[in-house]
């Protein structure tokens, strides 16, 4: 295993939450395979976070993964499965993983000081962070990889109602804004390699402008419609074919979780998750870009920057 003196990783627990997240007991030694098998050019590794709500523990280790029972929950159950088994595992692919989760992250230290640590100016510090270690890699002109590896687990729970839900996706949305600016200089140049070229501008198109998209749809077909500039079938088959896509993705995230890690093993557990991923966009995904949207607003509006309170229950009681 590499020094510890060369390599760093954030805590897990923070002020204003004792507990939020546990680690698998073989988290650590799996998480540092990438720097074994690339020791000189690895600067920064994530792991996979999973959702503890409902699962049990013992002595801190968990003994039996559940889908949530809570609706919330679950569904970030869903939502979580494809952001790192289906997203994180294709950004990787071409060095574009733009996001080390400040949950459970490994960085190797001299590279992380360089750079200049954490930054506190931003309520989005971890992707932040990622992004300006691609940069600062790239300004030396030096080979390099951040790289995300899926098997290594740390279980966090998650908010379990809406408002707290909606404040913590607004300060992620916002969190996205601050990073994509602070880096604005890295956008569409061919120095920047594939983060530059493409995983910065799918952030900004996609992930801060989609839900600015999504709401301009949902007024401008209604409109189209009334006055006949759109034919209906047209709309049905783009509603249709965009509700196929996401259970697509979404289905082939759960697809890999069976086929190769297995945490569920009750088939009505997989059997849950596939129904939640049918269902998201009917009502989930138009919350998410509610609370994305209160955040775009927030920045035009200028007000202040908080991280704003997230209870939590604490594993003795998931």
């Amino acid at each position: 295993m590499p020094s510890t003196a060369r390599w760093t990783w954030p805590s897990t627990t923070t002020s204003s939450s004792p507990t939020p997240t546990r680690l698998d007991p073989n988290a650590l030694s799996v998480i540092v395979r990438p720097v074994l098998e690339d020791p000189e050019r690895v600067v920064a590794v994530g792991g996979t976070i999973r959702i503890a709500n409902s699962c049990r523990f013992e002595a801190g280790r968990m003994v039996e993964t559940r889908v949530p029972q809570n609706r919330l929950a679950a569904f970030q159950a869903v939502e979580y499965l494809r952001a790192f088994l289906f997203g994180r595992l294709g950004w990787d692919a071409i060095n574009s993983l733009m996001i080390v989760s400040g949950a459970f992250g490994l960085f190797r230290r001299d590279v992380l000081v360089e750079a200049g640590g954490y930054w506190a100016e931003t309520v989005g510090e971890d992707l932040e962070l990622t992004i300006r270690l691609h940069r600062h890699m790239r300004d030396r002109g030096v080979d390099y990889r951040v790289a995300y590896a899926p098997d290594p687990v740390c279980w966090t729970e998650v908010p379990e109602d809406a408002a707290t839900l909606g404040r913590q996706r607004r300060r992620w949305h916002r969190g996205l804004w601050e990073s994509l600016w602070s880096h604005r200089g890295m956008f569409c140049r061919p120095r920047y390699g594939a983060p530059g070229m493409v995983a910065l501008p799918y952030l900004l198109v996609f992930e801060f402008g989609g839900p600015l998209i999504e709401a301009l749809a949902w007024i401008m077909f209604p409109i189209g419609l009334a006055f006949r500039m759109v034919d209906p079938r047209l709309v049905a088959a783009f509603v249709i074919c965009a509700w196929l896509l996401g259970t697509l993705a979404t289905v082939a995230a759960c697809s890999l979780e069976e086929t190769g890690y297995r945490m569920y093993r009750r088939p009505r557990e997989l059997a849950h998750l596939l129904v939640l991923a049918l269902c998201e966009n009917f009502g989930y995904r138009q919350l998410m870009d509610g609370f994305r949207l209160a955040a775009i607003g927030s920045l035009v509006m200028r007000r202040r920057r908080s991280w704003g309170a997230m209870p939590r229950r604490g594993f003795g009681a998931v």
